[in-house]
């Protein structure tokens, strides 16, 4: 077709011989480039492609520098919240709002006992005709208990539970405990790594109360680890089994499990073969070897859990 072209435009004058000329090239350019669109890319040569890569290595340099410095911050923000926590979980004894929730909870019995509440008193009352020879046994000691610790320490109001719970209600929680403890802390928002954390300090005033306050980590997580350890996929018993390894695991840490402690108080008086005996004593009287071999395993596991 070129070819063509070409010897046509010779017969022409000479002028118009060059425009023709002109134009015919013009086509011949579009023609290619029409069926080769890479013909005319500068970056196929290989110092101007090298010098693209270049290019694009920069950018590709600029945006990892950027991402780099994005994950930098990250980490930097993930240790100082690691740093943050523990002592805050760890170091409470000056939170008012735990000190009080200690208390309440230590003497629970005793402000049941020594309420001057009115209605409080007529509960009590009522409360003492229902009970057989050995829990009034119980009753009495416990009494003359509170009395001491009442006298010893005027400033728990043991009379008057409201006193203390107003104290608490009024407070300001200063540890990330305490804010749980006040409902601060939606408990339901904390990620598995913060309740792992907190677990860890393996403080006994935490751990006392952790089944309580982190209800659904120990049925979603640590319920269904017990079962595949102990092989057995009987929902009550394991929630049993749970429930007094750990009890066994805050007493041997130093919570209160003794003879007139709130716990075995409340068992007394559910029971009145529990009246007189520690809590570790009780357990082993009520359950088989094999229960408390399988105490013993869930001991163990919750060791690892909590230290």
């Amino acid at each position: 077709m070129t070819s063509i072209i070409i010897l046509a435009i010779w017969s022409i004058d000479m002028r118009i011989k060059w425009l023709l000329l002109l134009v015919s090239v013009i086509m011949v350019v579009a023609i290619l480039f029409y069926s080769n669109p890479g013909i005319l890319d500068l970056t196929n040569n290989t110092e101007n492609g090298q010098l693209q890569e270049d290019i694009q290595s920069l950018k590709e340099n600029k945006s990892f520098e950027k991402q780099s410095g994005k994950l930098k911050r990250i980490k930097e923000l993930d240790a100082g919240y690691s740093k943050e926590i523990k002592p805050i979980a760890a170091v409470y004894d000056t939170d008012p709002v735990v000190d009080a929730h200690l208390i309440i909870k230590k003497y629970k019995i005793c402000f049941n006992q020594l309420s001057s509440n009115k209605r409080s008193l007529d509960h009590v009352r009522r409360f003492k005709q229902r009970l057989d020879k050995r829990q009034q046994q119980f009753y009495e000691n416990i009494q003359a208990y509170c009395q001491q610790i009442n006298k010893k320490h005027p400033e728990y109001s043991l009379t008057d539970i409201a006193i203390l719970q107003n104290q608490k209600n009024n407070a300001i929680a200063s540890s990330f405990w305490g804010r749980i403890i006040n409902g601060e802390i939606d408990v339901s928002s904390l990620s598995d790594y913060d309740i792992k954390n907190l677990l860890k300090q393996n403080d006994v005033n935490i751990l006392s109360e952790a089944p309580i306050y982190l209800r659904d980590y120990y049925l979603k997580v640590i319920h269904w680890e017990l079962e595949d350890i102990l092989q057995n996929h009987q929902y009550d018993y394991i929630n049993l089994t749970r429930h007094y390894a750990h009890q066994l695991y805050v007493c041997d840490l130093g919570a209160d499990c003794g003879v007139n402690s709130t716990i075995m108080s409340n068992l007394c008086f559910i029971n009145s073969r529990s009246c007189g005996l520690d809590y570790p004593t009780y357990i082993s009287n009520i359950l088989t070897l094999g229960q408390q071999a399988d105490i013993k395993l869930t001991m163990s596991y919750l060791q690892n859990k909590y230290q």
